[in-house]
Parts: C-alpha cells; structure tokens; sequence
C-alpha cells in the first residue's frame, strides 16, 4: 500500500467521523429542543384589575394557555398608585389583607409555593402611560437575580407606554413562563 493510498483512507475516515459527529451534533440540539421545552399547564389565573385598566377575561385566557416548566398560579393585580410608592411594601400589604387567597406561604415571609405575582402599579393612564410593575415568585419557582426579574418586567414596557396594559402584563407572564423552576 502506498502512503497516498494510506492518506487517502485518513481522509476518508475523517470525513465519515466530521459527518458522524454532525449528525450526532444536531440530534442533540434536536433532543434538548424538544424535552427543553415548557410542557407544563398554567394552573390558575387571577386578575384582580383595581385600576380598571384590564380586558381580564382576554389577559386571563392568554396567561392560562402558556406553557411553563412546572405548574404554576399566575396572579396579577393593577393598582393606581405613584411614583413614590413602594410597590414592593404595597404588594405585600395586598397579600396580607388577603390572607385567604394564599398569596403567602404559612408562615407569611414568603411567596407561596407555584404562585407568580405581577403587580402593575398604574401611575399615567392618559397620553404615554406609566408606572411601575412587579413580579413575585414562590420560592420553589424563583427567578432569583434581581437584573432576571428585571428583564422579565421589561418585556411589558413598550405595551405599557402605549397604554396597552393587558398586553403588558401577558407579555411578563409569558416571558416569566420560560424562566421559572
């Protein structure tokens, strides 16, 4: 056997690893798409539109039909509030006064487990509207970076500037839908 034929076997079995190896490669991006994915069922939703600004049976069917990696309570509450409130000390004051919803775990310093909050704290109703929004997660699905949850809410911005707030407020869900757990 001569060395060209020699290089031409290497070549040749090198191609036919490069191949194996793509194919191999896309398989796995393939398989980690599928079994990746949200799969999971949004198990209540609750809107409770104080600040009257939600279509609540359209933002209700939009949060119920996402996906998310483990059952999840999705809550959202509006408020007319300030730019000088604490929409954080506000939310959980709200729970508190609603100590039968379940908002909390037992013993109160918590979020209850499989809950997310978004509390969207509307300040300017008229023209370019604003405010301020939060997100609240139980422990056992938590988004734990603050700059995460700061992300999460930003996904809602634009609709609330044109005063598109139920969009706003799906579009949190939706974004929240693929982070937690």
């Amino acid at each position: 056997m001569t060395s060209t034929d020699r290089f031409d076997r290497r070549v040749r079995t090198a191609s036919l690893l490069s191949g194996a190896l793509i194919v191999l490669c896309l398989l796995t991006a393939v398989a980690l798409a599928v079994l990746g994915r949200p799969d999971e069922q949004v198990t209540a939703v609750e809107v409770h539109d104080d600040a009257e600004v939600l279509d609540t049976v359209l933002v209700e069917e939009d949060i119920a039909a996402l996906r998310t990696y483990s059952p999840v309570r999705v809550v959202v509450w509006t408020r007319t509030g300030q730019q000088s409130d604490n929409i954080d000390a506000e939310t959980l004051e709200w729970a508190r006064e609603r100590a039968d919803d379940g908002l909390l775990s037992p013993d109160g310093r918590y979020w209850a487990d499989g809950t997310l909050l978004i509390t969207l704290s509307v300040e300017e109703s008229t023209g370019r509207g604003s405010g301020q929004v939060g997100t609240y997660f139980g422990e056992d699905i938590a988004v734990r970076s603050m700059s995460a949850q700061e992300e999460l809410q930003s996904h809602g911005h634009e609709y609330f500037q044109r005063l598109d707030w139920a969009a706003g407020v799906t579009a949190i869900a939706d974004a929240a839908a693929g982070e937690m757990a």
